[in-house]
């Protein structure tokens, strides 16, 4: 018995968003945070555990996007804290020239 794997399948080649995300300059440092959620228009949304952001040192995250999106993307970042309501809230826009391509924006909050 022969098996043909693959054929006729091929995945999307998906786009990679590396998003960094930084505080105002002389902004104090925001501690005590739970996670930062990123919302790609169009693309997916995707929630990242984060406790600490910072004006001097970002952190960058990876957002994965369909292959079968290209141009102009929206990314929306929201953290949120451990408790109570008062977050960090940011958005950016980058463009995805082809599929597979890796893209990088930074996102002040």
């Amino acid at each position: 018995m022969s098996a043909v794997v693959g054929a006729g399948c091929k995945k999307d080649q998906q786009s990679l968003v590396l998003v960094e995300l930084k505080l105002s300059a002389g902004a104090p440092d925001a501690t005590g945070l739970k996670s930062v959620t990123l919302v790609a228009t169009p693309g997916p949304t995707a929630t990242f555990p984060l406790s600490m952001l910072s004006a001097d040192t970002g952190i960058t995250l990876g957002l994965y996007i369909s292959g079968d999106v290209t141009g102009d993307v929206q990314i929306v970042a929201t953290a949120v804290p451990q408790s109570g309501y008062a977050g960090f809230h940011g958005n950016g826009s980058v463009t995805i020239g082809a599929p597979g391509a890796t893209e990088s924006i930074t996102i002040t909050m």
